[in-house]
């Protein structure tokens, strides 16, 4: 069929091309022929659901771990640095 079609005329992607590489048309018409042909040309972006199984085969799901410290158990935070006046590095 597209065989039959290209030999008496020009293909539908075919007229948007060329419209849409014509400097001579409207930019707003050349914008809208590439924006109509774009799907016949480049690949779409799909979601992909991503099934992580275990060793048995089942799905394996998040897991969360909570781990409560003491707050005398968190050793403090060292000072922070601050660089010294006369130090050459510091500007």
């Amino acid at each position: 069929m597209r065989a039959e079609m290209a030999a008496n005329g020009e293909l539908p992607l075919d007229y948007m091309l060329r419209v849409m590489r014509d400097p001579h048309e409207a930019p707003s018409r050349r914008d809208f022929m590439a924006a109509k042909a774009a799907p016949y040309l480049h690949p779409q972006l799909a979601a992909v659901a991503h099934r992580v199984t275990g060793p048995n085969g089942g799905l394996l799901g998040p897991t969360v771990q909570n781990v409560f410290v003491e707050a005398s158990a968190v050793p403090a935070l060292p000072a922070p640095v601050t660089p010294r006046g006369d130090d050459e590095r510091v500007h």
